[in-house]
């Protein structure tokens, strides 16, 4: 089951995706300027592109083990991220996933996983987890 973009988000603060979900879908989230945090269970197996882009408050969000790729743009413009942990399960990152992410400091990746052109801001400290 894939989940599609909402129609309106300006006051959509946390979402809980349901477990049921194994896609979430492209810009699905994208400008909900006000969502903080996102539970995605672990059942998804993909983060679409855009899906998460331009939601400027997201400050944390946890990739869940089975992920196996994140999409082109999926958290561009997510200003208050600060870090984030990969699993070793993704293995692609979209360009420009985490593109003017202006404050992610560290990204936790497997050696393994591909990165795809301009996938994280410059300056960013990368942690290799293997």
């Amino acid at each position: 089951m894939d989940y599609f973009k909402t129609v309106d988000c300006t006051s959509l603060t946390s979402v809980t995706i349901p477990a049921s979900v194994t896609s979430i879908g492209e810009a699905a989230f994208e400008a909900c300027k006000n969502l903080a945090s996102v539970t995605i269970p672990a059942g998804v197996t993909v983060i679409e592109a855009g899906t998460f882009s331009k939601c400027e408050s997201l400050t944390g969000i946890i990739i869940p083990e089975g992920v196996t790729a994140i999409g082109q743009a999926a958290f561009a413009e997510c200003k208050s991220l600060t870090s984030i942990t990969i699993p070793a399960s993704v293995s692609s990152i979209g360009d420009y996933a985490f593109d003017s992410c202006d404050n992610l400091k560290t990204v936790t990746v497997s050696r393994k996983t591909t990165i795809g052109e301009s996938a994280f801001p410059d300056g960013v400290k990368i942690i290799y987890s293997d």
